[in-house]
């Protein structure tokens, strides 16, 4: 039997920080009942979760995950969660702050069923800055005039 600690860490290490998706292959059962991501109320199959990782990443393709504490009960692990997510690449980008909290159940080295629990408040107020367009300042009258 797999130590449960060590995937659990390996997820969140090679699937959100590396953004390995055959490490979500691997590790997700086909069966799985993945429940609040990326809404609170949803539940997805594998390929739905699958599907809202690679949304996730695409928005904000600089994230950088610290697993806070990791708690393993024999087939359960839980994980509490602090991510920084970056949207642009470009100067104008401030990182926001999101965490969250995640449970899951394994069996045969695969997640079975996970519970997942994210400040969406903060994604949200992200995604919402990142559709502002950046601000350009004039800074004499011949710029302004181009303007």
């Amino acid at each position: 039997m797999q130590d449960v600690r060590e995937l659990t860490q390996r997820w969140f290490e090679e699937v959100w920080n590396q953004k390995r998706l055959a490490t979500v292959d691997e590790l997700l059962a086909p069966e799985v009942r993945a429940h609040g991501f990326p809404e609170f109320n949803s539940v997805q199959d594998a390929a739905g979760f699958k599907a809202s990782v690679v949304q996730f990443h695409n928005a904000f393709p600089k994230i950088q995950l610290k697993m806070q504490d990791v708690f393993v009960d024999g087939d359960k692990s839980a994980v509490r969660w602090t991510a920084t997510l970056h949207g642009r690449e470009d100067a104008t980008d401030k990182p926001a702050a999101v965490s969250g909290f995640a449970t899951a159940r394994w069996s045969s080295g695969q997640i079975v069923e996970a519970w997942n629990f994210v400040d969406m408040t903060a994604v949200i107020a992200k995604m919402q800055e990142m559709e502002t367009p950046a601000r350009t300042e004039v800074t004499d009258r011949q710029s302004f005039e181009a303007l």
